[in-house]
C-alpha cells in the first residue's frame, strides 16, 4: 500500500512514489482517514508505547492510540515473518514502532513509504531490489527483509533495479547475473541484507560484494603445476570451488592440446584458459568466456586476419606466412589424393587462405557440398556446437575437421593423423544448411552480405601444376561479368573464384555487390527484441521450458491463443521481435514454426530443435509433452504442405492397437496435412483409394481379403511417414502389406476387437481369485511384478516387514504351524470344485531372502508345514505366468526348501576348511580376502534391491491410501 502524506487537519497530500507494481495494497483500495489510528501490540516496548501515545496526543487530529484491532494500524515492536504473514492473511496493515514514531515527529515522512508492512525506512538506495540463484526460504527472507525496509522488490532484472542479491556466480548468457554486469548494476551476498536488517540501520557494502568466482565449479589440469601453483589460493580466495572434473562447470587448461580439454568438451563443460581466470580476479566479476578468453588452437592463428592498427598481430602474421608463402610457384603433393570443402569457413581472407595452403599441399578445393570427391570439410571448430551441414556423413570416408589439419600438413609437409585435432559435431541436415542456402542464393531472413559473402557456386578446381585425380573433371562454366570496385577487383584477383550464375539469374559477386551497395545507402533495419511472455503457472507440461515462436504476423488472435495455453502449462513464449532471427539471441528449448518447411531464419550456430503448431495442440490435448520425433508432422520437415501428387487420395486407417484414438488422430492429422482425405469406417470400397495398416498383426483379414480382390494398396503406417520426409508420393509396391504378415495372427477370426477381447479376458481369468503377496527384495528387483500380476486378475499386495506378512497370511488363513483354513490357501487341487471361489495366496520370496539361515524367515520356514513352505515362490515364477499366459507349477519355482518325512537331514556344514601342507598361510589370507570381498559385494547388491523394494511399496500404499 502507498500511504499518503497529509497536513492536519487537511486531506492526505498525494506523495511522488508508486507502490510495489503487482502488490496487493494493505489498505483494501480505500484512503486513510484522520485521524489515524494506531494499535499498539504488547511487543511494543512499555517505554516506547508510552512515547507514542505521547506523541498522538500532542496532534489529536493526525493520530490515536487505540485499544480495538479492527480497522487500526498494527503497530508491532519487531517484525517475524510467521507474526507478520499472520495479519497480513488478515488484511491488517502493519508498521513497527520505529516508524510509527518517525511519522508522529514528522507527516512528510509518509512521502518515503512504498508498501506495507513497513518496519522503517531502512534502506535509502536508489531502484529496486531483485534476487538470483537463492534458495525458495532465503529469497523469501530476502525479499520480506527488503519490504520492511522500505525498499521495493522485483522478481525479475527490469528496467529500475539497482542491487541484484545472489548467492553465487553463473556463466549461463542469459542468467540475472550476467544481465546486472552488463548493465553494471551492484551485486552482493544475501548477508548484505541481512546485516541491513539486524542492524536496523545502514552497512558498508564493500564487505558483502558478492566475491568473483563464487561458487563457481573450477577444476585445474594436474598436468599443469605451475598455473595451480599460481592461481590455485587465488581461486580458492575468490570463493571458487575446487571439484573434479564431472563435477565442474569450468576446466582451466593452457591450449586445446591438453587431454584434460577433450575430456571436458566431450562432457559439454566450459574451457577457459588462465587468462580469463586472471581478467576475473582482476575485474573482481566472472566475465564471459568469449573472443580472447577462449581456448583457442594454437596452429589456427595464421587464418586470423591481421589488421593494420595493431602492428604487432601484422609482424606475428608476417612471420607465419614466412613458413606458408602463398605466392610459392612450388605445389607440394603431400595431398594430391585430398578433396577438401571450403563451404563451411567463412568467406573472404579465411576461405582463401585456406584455398591457398590447400593448393600448397597439391590439394583439391571445392564449395560443393554433393560433389563425392569430397574427402575433408574444414570448420574453424570453437566450443561445443552442433553444425548442420549438406555434406553426407560416411566416417569411414570423409572427416569433418578443424583448419589446424591443414596447417600441420603444410608445415610438416606430409598428410598428419586426422584423429589428433578437433573433429567437428554435425548432422546431416540439408534443410537448415545456412552455408548451403548462401551459396543457392535462397539466403534466409536475416543472413547479411557480410555473413553470405561470396555466395557464388563454385566447381571442384585443382592447384596449378597438378593434374586430376582419375575419374575426376573439372567442368569450366562461362564465367559472369560483373562490375566491381578496382579495389575488390584487386582483392578477388590474388585468390579467383569461379562464379556461376545461379538460380534467377545473378551471380555470386553480383549478390554481394548488390548488397553492399544497399547498405551503403545507410539504411540498416531496424532491430526490434523479442518479448517474452512468462509462465501463468509454476506446475505443467511446459513447466521450465522456453518455446520461441516464428511466422506468425504481429497480433495475429491465433498466435495469442496459443501463447496463453502454453502459459497456463507453465511454459514461458518468446515471440515477435524484428528481424525474425532475434529469437536466436535468446537461449531456447524448442522454435515452433507456423508453416512446414525450412523456418524463416539463419541456421543456429546450436542445432535447435524445431516444432510445429500440430505438436504444440497434440501436447495440450493429452496433457503430455510429447516427442516431436512421435509423428513427422510434429516437426517442420523438409518444404511446404499439402502435396500436390497426394490431392484425390483417400484413405482409410485401420489395424490400430485398442484405446489409440488419440494415436488415430495424430494419423489423421498428417493424412490431411499431405492433401488427402480420410475415408471413414463406414466408406464404400468405391471411395476408398488406399489402405494404411499401422500394425500388420492386428489386419482383418477380410479387410485385407476385400482390398486386394478391388485392386486397392494395402501399405504401411511408413509410407505416410515417407512420403512427407521426401515430399513426394512414393511407389506403394515398396511398403504394401503381403499375406505373410498375417499368417499366424489371432486378428483372422472375429476381427481386432474380437481377439483384444478374448485375449483379455482370457488374460484375467489365469490368476483369478488369487492374493499374491510380494516382498521387498523381489518389487526391487523388478517393480514390473504387481502389474503383471493385476494383468493376470490377481490382487497384489506388497509387505514391507515381517510382521506385515504375518498379519497379511493370518488375514487369508495361513498360519505358521498346522494346516491353513479350509477353503484358502493351495491345499485344494487347481482345477478342483470350488477353486473358483475361494481365495489363494501366493507369497513372491527372493532368492536371497529365502537363503537367509537366520532371522525371522528362517524360524517361519523351519516351524512352516510343508503345504504352506509351497505358498512361497520366487519372482520367476510370476513372470513365467505372465509369458506363458497359464499359471506355471509352483513346485519348479519354490523359494522354501521342503522336507519329506523320513528324508535324511541335511550334512552340517564345515566350520573350519581342511588346511594342506603346500597351503602357504598368505595364500590362505588371500583366499578370505577374496571370499570376504564377494560377500561384500553381494550384502550391497541385496541392500540396494531393499532399499528399492521399500520405497516402491511406500509409494504404492501412499497410493492406495490416497485413492481411498
Amino acid at each position: 500500500m502507498a500511504l499518503v502524506a497529509v497536513s492536519p487537519p487537511a486531506a492526505l497530500p498525494q506523495h511522488g512514489r508508486e507502490p510495489l507494481s503487482g502488490r496487493r495494497e494493505a489498505s483494501g483500495g480505500r484512503g486513510l482517514q484522520l485521524p489515524l489510528s494506531l494499535y499498539l501490540d504488547p511487543s511494543v516496548l512499555p517505554e516506547h508505547a508510552e512515547t507514542l501515545r505521547e506523541l498522538a496526543q500532542a496532534r489529536p487530529g493526525y493520530a490515536r492510540v487505540v485499544d480495538e484491532q479492527d480497522g487500526a494500524i498494527h503497530v508491532l515492536g519487531d517484525f517475524e515473518l510467521e507474526e507478520v504473514a499472520a495479519l497480513e492473511r488478515r488484511r491488517c496493515r502493519v508498521i513497527g514502532a520505529p516508524f510509527a514514531e518517525r511519522i508522529l515527529r514528522d507527516p512528510a515522512a509518509l512521502s518515503w513509504v512504498f508498501a506495507l508492512p513497513l518496519f522503517d525506512v531502512i534502506y535509502r538506495g536508489e531502484g529496486s531490489i531483485c534476487c538470483s540463484g537463492l534458495k525458495p526460504a532465503d529469497k523469501m527472507r530476502c525479499s520480506a527483509f527488503a519490504r520492511w525496509m522500505g525498499a521495493r522488490f522485483s522478481e525479475e532484472l527490469a528496467p529500475g533495479v539497482k542491487l541484484l542479491v545472489a548467492s553465487r556466480v553463473s556463466l549461463h548468457p542469459d542468467s540475472k547475473y550476467q544481465a546486472a554486469l552488463k548493465l553494471q548494476i551492484p551485486i552482493v551476498r544475501p548477508s548484505y541484507i541481512e546485516m541491513m536488517w539486524h542492524t536496523k540501520g545502514d552497512v558498508a557494502m564493500d564487505t558483502h560484494v558478492l566475491p568473483p568466482l563464487c561458487g563457481l565449479g573450477v577444476c585445474f589440469d594436474p598436468r599443469q603445476a605451475e598455473i595451480i601453483e599460481q592461481l590455485r589460493n587465488r581461486a580458492e580466495s575468490a570463493a571458487a570451488v575446487m571439484e573434479a572434473l564431472d563435477q565442474a562447470e569450468v576446466v582451466i587448461v593452457k591450449d586445446s592440446f591438453a587431454p584434460l580439454y577433450r575430456e571436458a568438451r566431450k562432457m559439454g563443460i566450459l574451457v577457459a584458459p588462465p587468462a580469463w581466470l586472471e581478467r576475473c580476479l582482476q575485474l573482481r566479476r566472472c566475465v564471459p568466456i568469449a573472443g580472447d578468453f577462449e581456448v583457442l588452437h594454437p596452429k589456427s592463428a595464421v587464418l586470423a586476419v591481421p589488421s593494420s592498427s595493431h602492428p604487432s598481430t601484422a609482424l606475428a602474421h608476417s612471420k607465419l606466412s614466412g613458413k606458408l608463402n602463398l605466392t610459392d610457384n612450388q605445389c607440394g603433393l603431400a595431398l594430391v589424393e585430398c578433396v577438401l570443402c571450403l563451404l563451411y569457413l567463412a568467406p573472404g581472407q579465411q576461405r582463401d587462405m585456406a584455398k591457398g595452403l590447400a593448393w600448397k599441399c597439391g590439394a583439391f578445393t571445392t564449395l560443393d557440398p554433393l560433389d563425392r570427391s569430397i574427402t575433408h570439410v574444414l570448420f574453424r571448430v570453437v566450443g561445443k556446437r552442433l553444425v548442420q551441414v549438406s555434406v553426407p556423413i560416411e566416417d569411414d570416408r570423409v572427416a569433418f575437421i578443424d583448419v589446424s589439419w591443414l596447417e600441420a600438413c603444410v608445415q610438416e609437409g606430409r598428410r598428419v593423423r586426422e584423429e589428433s585435432y578437433p573433429q567437428q559435431h554435425v548432422v546431416y541436415n540439408p534443410s537448415c544448411d545456412a552455408a548451403i542456402a548462401c551459396v543457392q542464393e535462397r539466403v534466409p531472413i536475416g543472413i547479411s552480405a557480410a555473413a553470405a559473402g561470396n555466395t557464388a557456386q563454385a566447381t571442384l578446381q585443382a592447384p596449378p601444376g597438378v593434374a586430376m585425380p582419375p575419374g575426376v573433371t573439372i567442368q569450366k562454366p562461362p564465367p559472369t561479368v560483373v562490375e566491381q570496385p578496382p579495389a575488390a577487383a584487386a582483392a578477388n584477383t590474388a585468390a579467383p573464384v569461379t562464379a556461376t550464375a545461379t538460380r534467377g539469374g545473378m551471380g555470386a559477386s553480383s549478390v554481394a555487390v548488390a548488397s553492399k551497395a544497399s547498405a551503403d545507402t545507410g539504411y540498416p533495419p531496424q532491430r526490434q527484441p523479442p518479448m517474452r511472455s512468462l509462465p501463468l503457472v509454476e506446475q505443467g507440461i511446459f513447466a521450465g521450458t522456453v518455446l520461441g515462436m516464428v511466422g506468425w504476423t504481429t497480433g495475429d488472435a491465433d498466435e495469442q491463443a496459443l501463447i496463453e495455453k502454453i502459459r497456463s502449462q507453465g511454459g514461458t513464449v518468446v515471440h515477435g521481435g524484428t528481424p525474425p532471427e532475434v529469437l536466436l539471441d535468446v537461449q531456447l528449448d524448442v522454435l515452433v514454426c507456423r508453416e512446414f518447411g525450412p523456418p524463416p531464419i539463419p541456421a543456429p550456430r546450436v542445432a535447435l530443435p524445431l516444432a510445429t503448431v500440430h505438436w504444440v495442440n497434440a501436447c495440450l490435448a493429452d496433457n503430455t509433452c510429447h516427442l516431436r520425433s512421435s509423428f513427422p508432422h510434429f516437426e517442420p520437415g523438409p518444404g511446404p504442405l499439402p502435396l500436390e501428387a497426394m490431392r484425390g487420395c483417400s484413405i482409410r486407417i485401420t489395424a490400430l492397437e485398442a484405446c489409440s484414438h488419440r494415436r488415430r488422430k495424430r494419423i489423421e492429422e498428417l493424412v490431411v496435412l499431405l492433401g488427402s482425405q480420410v475415408a471413414q469406417q463406414d466408406s464404400r470400397w468405391a471411395q476408398i483409394t488406399h489402405v494404411v495398416c499401422v500394425v500388420p498383426e492386428l489386419l482383418d483379414k477380410r479387410l485385407f481379403e476385400g482390398a486386394m480382390k478391388r485392386s486397392k494398396p494395402v501399405v504401411t503406417f511408413q509410407w505416410l511417414c515417407d512420403c512427407f520426409r521426401m515430399q513426394a508420393r512414393l511407389p506403394e509396391d515398396q511398403y504394401a502389406v503381403s499375406i505373410k504378415s498375417l499368417a499366424g495372427s489371432a486378428l483372422q477370426i472375429g476381427g481386432v476387437a474380437g481377439a483384444q477381447t478374448s485375449a483379455a479376458s482370457f488374460a484375467t481369468k489365469v490368476l483369478a481369485s488369487h492374493e499374491v503377496l510380494i516382498s521387498p527384495s523381489a518389487l526391487g528387483s523388478d517393480p514390473q511384478l504387481p502389474r503383471k500380476a493385476e494383468e493376470l486378475g490377481a490382487v497384489a499386495h506388497t509387505w514391507r516387514s515381517f510382521a506385515e506378512l504375518m498379519a497379511l497370511l493370518e488375514a487369508y488363513g495361513v498360519h505358521p504351524v498346522g494346516a491353513t483354513v479350509q477353503g484358502q490357501g493351495l491345499g485344494g487341487s487347481e482345477d478342483g470344485e470350488g477353486s473358483n471361489s475361494r481365495r489363494n495366496v501366493v507369497v513372491l520370496l527372493d532368492q536371497e531372502e529365502a537363503g537367509e539361515s537366520t532371522g525371522p524367515m528362517a524360524a517361519f520356514a523351519a516351524a512352516a508345514p510343508p503345504e504352506t513352505r509351497e505358498l512361497f515362490v520366487i519372482p520367476s515364477w510370476l513372470s513365467e505366468t505372465h509369458r506363458q499366459l497359464r499359471r506355471a507349477p509352483m513346485e519348479a519355482f519354490a523359494a522354501l526348501p521342503t522336507t519329506e518325512p523320513g528324508s535324511p537331514a541335511a550334512k552340517r556344514q564345515r566350520q573350519d576348511e581342511a588346511t594342506y601342507a603346500w597351503q602357504s598361510a598368505e595364500f590362505t589370507r588371500l583366499e578370505q580376502l577374496a571370499e570376504d570381498s564377494k560377500t561384500r559385494a553381494m550384502q550391497s547388491k541385496v541392500q540396494q534391491k531393499l532399499n528399492e523394494g521399500l520405497r516402491l511399496a511406500e509409494l504404492r500404499q501412499g497410493t492406495s491410501r490416497l485413492g481411498g
